[in-house]
């Protein structure tokens, strides 16, 4: 998903406005000016690299959740879990 942003971004940023046709016939009649919209983008980018880092990280426990007939122990982190097993 980051590098289709990435090619999202660099269409706003140029002006083409490949995959955003709905700016093109604006921008074709004055100056739009682009770079809050890259900006944005930028920070989206940057919110989803962080959010699949985290699936990445959490993906072994919700598949061992989803099917624990097919689970390897090796794939599992448990430190992730180490919350449950907390004494009061």
């Amino acid at each position: 998903m980051a590098s289709k942003l990435a090619v999202f971004t660099d269409d706003i940023s140029t002006c083409t406005f490949c995959y955003f046709r709905h700016l093109r016939e604006p921008s074709s009649l004055r100056k739009i000016s682009t770079a809050e919209i890259t900006t944005y983008m930028h920070l989206l980018e940057a919110e989803f690299t962080t959010r699949f880092v985290e699936f990445k990280m959490y993906g072994p426990m919700f598949s061992f959740l989803i099917k624990p007939d097919n689970f390897d122990s090796h794939d599992f982190d448990a430190t992730l879990i180490n919350w449950t097993w907390r004494c009061n």
